[in-house]
Formats: C-alpha cells, sequence, structure tokens
C-alpha cells in the first residue's frame, strides 16, 4: 500500500533527493513527482544514481528507491558503511 507522507516537507525532501540525483546523472524509471495539492509522492525508482547523491547521504522517508552501480562486492560493502544514518548506525 502507499500513503500520503506526514507533511509539506516530507513531500519537498523527497523532490530534492530526485532533482539532485537526477542533476547528477540518475535516470528516472518510474514515478518521480508529487502529486499535487496532496501529501502523496508517486512511487519512484531511480536508476544510475551517483554515490554522492543526497539520497546516499540522508535517509529520505518516502516512496524512493535509488539504485547504484558498483563493480566488486567490497566497494558496495564500503558505500554502504560511509554514512552516518541508517538502522545499523
Amino acid at each position: 500500500t502507499h500513503g500520503p507522507l506526514i507533511h509539506a516537507r516530507a513531500t519537498e525532501k523527497v523532490t530534492r533527493h530526485v532533482e539532485d540525483a537526477v542533476a547528477k546523472g540518475a535516470q528516472v524509471l518510474i514515478g518521480g513527482k508529487r502529486i499535487p495539492n496532496t501529501s502523496f509522492f508517486e512511487p519512484t525508482v531511480l536508476s544510475d544514481v551517483p554515490h554522492d547523491a543526497q539520497i546516499n547521504k540522508e535517509e529520505t522517508f518516502g516512496p524512493l528507491a535509488s539504485l547504484c552501480k558498483f563493480e566488486t562486492e567490497d566497494e558496495v560493502v564500503k558505500l554502504a558503511n560511509s554514512t552516518d544514518v541508517g538502522l545499523a548506525g
């Protein structure tokens, strides 16, 4: 299921994360937009998200999934551990 976000700031944050990733080269596979005059944001999937995108540095708390490329398992583990946010930290 998919429901509204908690408030307008939450939808604005998702918008910022999408716009930042796209500006840095990511592609929107599906979604990517706030539903006007609501607290709903379309379920969104981004591909080719660069490692320095905000979505990889801040928790979004919205319907946004990012797909990032990596070469080795060691690289992706290093990337996953290089953030100070997340359930394990």
